[in-house]
């Protein structure tokens, strides 16, 4: 990695950062919320970089080795980039993949039509389960590398830590919604704040909408350098 990218992968985090440097996130996370006992296992979420439409929503079975090759079902999201599904009696870990759709980019307010495949993993889908998908899960999935339970749990919780909320069960807002942004608690404002600010930063290196979802792969990148070193 060269000296420039080193710099500039610096100031990424360091701005993203600031964004949260006020908020100390108390308490030990405890992976996705929301769990009921009951014999189904439902999973419902959305997906945001904003609210992502009309993307297709992939859901897998990871095996004890770490494999995620059986799918369990598909759903696509609404106009809202929400998705739901039902795993009826499924139990165990799950990785939830989406690609395609669109969005209104926070930075410059335009429809970009989204290139970027996201992930979100979930070490025990039991009852019901919120999981949100998003650049921050895609950066835990990274992270994660053999999706073992235990490296799931890890990333999750460490992803969560660095930015103050839960990145699977906190659901970003639209800000764009007036009704949503008069709810939102402090968590969905702060998700919301930060995946505007990957947005802005993709701006800001000088590729053009068009090329959004390639560029936020490569914040990705530096990021997760970031936060191994």
């Amino acid at each position: 990695v060269g000296m420039e990218r080193y710099h500039r992968s610096k100031i990424f985090l360091l701005i993203l950062l600031s964004l949260t440097a006020s908020l100390l996130y108390c308490g030990e996370f405890n992976g996705v919320g929301d769990f009921v006992n009951q014999l189904s296992t439902f999973l419902s979420g959305r997906s945001s970089k904003g609210p992502i439409a009309s993307a297709s929503i992939e859901i897998f079975r990871i095996d004890f080795d770490g494999s995620a090759d059986l799918q369990l079902g598909t759903a696509t999201t609404n106009s809202e980039g929400r998705y739901s599904f039902d795993l009826e009696t499924y139990k165990g870990p799950v990785l939830i993949t989406l690609n395609g759709g669109q969005y209104r980019d926070e930075a410059t307010d335009q429809i970009v039509q989204n290139t970027l495949t996201l992930h979100a993993a979930i070490s025990d889908a039991s009852g019901r389960v919120r999981a949100m998908v998003t650049p921050l899960t895609e950066l835990a999935y990274r992270m994660a590398g053999e999706l073992t339970a235990g490296n799931i749990d890890y990333s999750n919780s460490m992803i969560s830590n660095l930015f103050g909320f839960d990145i699977l069960s906190t659901e970003p807002f639209d800000p764009l919604n007036a009704t949503e942004a008069a709810t939102a608690s402090q968590a969905q404002k702060d998700y919301s704040l930060i995946l505007a600010a990957i947005s802005q930063i993709s701006q800001s290196t000088g590729t053009g909408i068009t090329a959004t979802g390639t560029t936020i792969s490569n914040i990705l990148d530096d990021l997760e350098a970031d936060v191994t070193d």
